[in-house]
């Protein structure tokens, strides 16, 4: 009878253990360190910086059949509908030494922004190499073709066939023939592009050795507020060696106090494709929203978002560092479900890989983190007044590649 008692009170008891041992353990999340836990008070004054935005995806150089002189192969409209298949929401398209482009019929202010692609040799450059192309980007066809009246005493400009039998433009705009330039003229071109409300960025610096080429970085600095491309998708990913050796030069050039913004893009002739993505996050999908951000310096080469907040100056600003937090978020993957038609590589997203976070200043890597790439990832850190800047990369951990690079937050009151 005392076996029996003993046996009905350790039953509860044995139930008890049974359930518990088929709880499922619980989840986890993401690894912060403390130093970058993010409080409420960091979420609300990062989402007050970007209220109101929504993350873009796009490219921003690229080329297209919309002219006589246009060397792509493939019309706006093919570009709008792949696009649109792709769950790309924007496209810099910079078809060579002309504007012409940007005045077709099928141009659409939602999808595209304007630009052309000329090249140059730095007549004086110290680099082995002198050849140079970059990309001037513009949302106003008027305000390019401005900039390059300005500089009609080093451009010949044609406007129609009676000028230049040999181009024959079916649309109105302009086409100039690339010229040379000393590295100060190249300087001051590339202000006055500011100035006019553009930007000049240097494309594909390492693609080939045909271009740029120097151990010096400085070198391949010409003004403050340019762009670099330091991903050209054609190349395939961000680690590709070329792509590398350009990332690292553009690194270089902010050690040396430069601001100079890192761009990306595929460099497609043919149908879009996602190789060379940038994440920007915009109030409207608008030719002129776009390049008021690119002109921010507000946008990430790379698959992923990313924002940044100190005392709300977002990513590509200026502003003291002194008592300030520095917040920012990574989060929401290029995602599209579908591959593009060439179908280089896989979707930028790779389900079971582990993905991760890195905060870098002027000295080298400073903290990392754990990310879930499908969602918004808080984090935020305590300035230190004497930083140049802080900028953060984003890396596919498991295939150790980078999928996103922030441009920096500058410290104004750094020496």
């Amino acid at each position: 009878m005392k076996k029996l008692i003993s046996k009905l009170l350790l039953f509860p008891i044995l139930l008890s253990f049974c359930a518990c041992s088929k709880e499922k353990p619980e989840e986890t999340g993401p690894v912060v360190p403390a130093q970058l836990v993010a409080t409420e008070e960091d979420r609300a004054a990062l989402d007050a910086t970007y209220a109101g935005k929504t993350l873009r995806y796009g490219e921003m150089h690229n080329h297209t059949k919309s002219s006589v002189r246009a060397d792509g192969q493939r019309t706006l409209q093919q570009w709008k509908d792949e696009m649109t298949r792709l769950k790309m929401d924007f496209a810099f398209i910079l078809d060579h030494e002309q504007s012409q482009h940007m005045y077709h019929s099928d141009w659409d202010d939602s999808f595209f922004i304007g630009g052309t692609e000329p090249g140059t040799v730095i007549t004086d450059s110290k680099a082995r190499q002198k050849n140079l192309d970059y990309g001037l980007l513009f949302s106003d066809a008027a305000a390019l073709e401005s900039l390059i009246e300005k500089w009609s005493h080093k451009f010949k400009i044609y406007r129609s066939a009676e000028e230049h039998a040999k181009y024959t433009p079916h649309l109105p705009g302009i086409f100039f023939p690339s010229v040379n330039f000393t590295t100060e003229e190249f300087g001051q071109f590339a202000e006055d592009a500011y100035a006019a409300g553009g930007l000049l960025v240097h494309l594909h610096p390492r693609a080939s050795h045909s271009y740029l080429m120097s151990d010096d970085p400085l070198d391949y600095y010409f003004a403050d507020y340019t762009g670099m491309e330091i991903t050209t998708g054609f190349n395939g990913n961000m680690m590709f060696p070329s792509n590398e050796e350009a990332y690292q030069i553009w690194d270089a050039l902010l050690k040396a106090g430069k601001k100079v913004w890192a761009t990306a893009g595929s460099d497609s002739h043919r149908l879009p494709d996602y190789s060379g993505l940038t994440a920007m996050y915009t109030t409207n999908d608008h030719k002129d929203d776009y390049m008021a951000t690119v002109r921010a310096g507000n946008m990430a080469p790379g698959w992923i978002g990313i924002r940044m907040n100190i005392n709300g100056t977002a990513m590509g600003g200026e502003t003291d560092f002194t008592g300030q937090r520095l917040q920012f978020s990574v989060g929401d993957i290029y995602n599209p479900g579908v591959t593009h038609t060439y179908d280089r590589g896989e979707l930028p997203y790779i389900k079971g890989h582990s993905y991760s976070v890195e905060l870098y200043d002027e000295t080298g890597l400073l903290m990392e983190a754990e990310i879930d790439p499908l969602s918004m990832n808080y984090f935020a850190f305590d300035c230190n007044a004497d930083a140049k800047y802080y900028r953060v990369v984003v890396w596919d951990s498991s295939a150790r590649i980078r999928i996103g690079v922030s441009n920096p937050i500058w410290n104004t009151a750094a020496g």
